[in-house]
C-alpha cells in the first residue's frame, strides 16, 4: 500500500509540474522578445541565489524593499521604479546605463565602497581583524597644480597568501 501511495503522489507532482511549466511557457510567449530573453537567461543561469538567500546585515545580504524591487526589475529587463529624471552628479538624462557608469554621480563610488567593505570583512574573518587595514595612504598627494596624485591601496591584508607577507589589494 505504501509503495502504491508514493507512486500516486509522485505522478501527481509530475502532472502538476508539467501543467505549471505549460502555463509558464504560454505566459512567456506573451512577453516582448527582450523580456523573454531576460527570463530565459535568468532561468538557464540559475542566478536566483540572492532571491532565496536569508537576509543578514552582518553578511551584507540584506536588501531594503526598494533595493529588492530594483534588483528584480533589472533582472527581468525592466527599468527600476522611482528612478530620477536627471543625474544628481552631472545633470545628464538618467537611465539605468547612466547610473551604472557615471563617474560623477555617487553610485560608482558607493558601489566600490560597498564591495571594499565586504572584502575587508571577509579578509578579517579569514586572517583576523588586526591583519586588515582599509584605505591606507602609501604616497601622500602632492600639492595642487603639480600634476602628481597620491596613491592609496583600497585595503591591506597582512599575513595572507604565500610567504605570509603584507598584500596591498586594490579593487578598481
Amino acid at each position: 500500500h505504501r509503495a502504491e501511495m508514493q507512486q500516486v503522489v509522485k505522478e501527481g507532482r509530475r502532472a502538476t509540474d508539467e501543467a505549471a511549466k505549460e502555463r509558464f511557457e504560454d505566459g512567456l510567449q506573451q512577453l516582448p522578445p527582450e523580456r523573454r530573453r531576460a527570463v530565459h537567461r535568468a532561468i538557464e543561469a540559475k542566478t536566483a541565489g540572492w532571491v532565496t538567500c536569508r537576509p543578514d546585515a552582518e553578511d551584507h545580504t540584506d536588501l531594503t524593499p526598494d533595493e529588492f524591487r530594483d534588483n528584480m526589475a533589472i533582472r527581468y529587463a525592466y527599468e527600476p521604479p522611482k528612478m530620477p529624471t536627471h543625474c544628481d552628479g552631472c545633470e545628464a538624462a538618467y537611465s539605468l546605463d547612466h547610473a551604472l557608469n557615471c563617474g560623477v554621480g555617487g553610485l560608482v563610488i558607493r558601489r566600490h565602497n560597498e564591495v571594499v567593505d565586504v572584502l575587508c570583512d571577509l579578509s578579517a574573518k579569514a586572517w583576523g581583524e588586526s591583519a586588515v587595514r582599509k584605505e591606507v595612504v602609501i604616497v601622500e598627494p602632492e600639492e595642487e597644480g603639480t600634476g602628481q596624485k597620491g596613491c592609496w591601496p583600497t585595503w591591506w591584508c597582512e599575513g595572507c597568501g604565500s610567504g605570509k607577507r603584507t598584500r596591498r589589494l586594490t579593487f578598481a
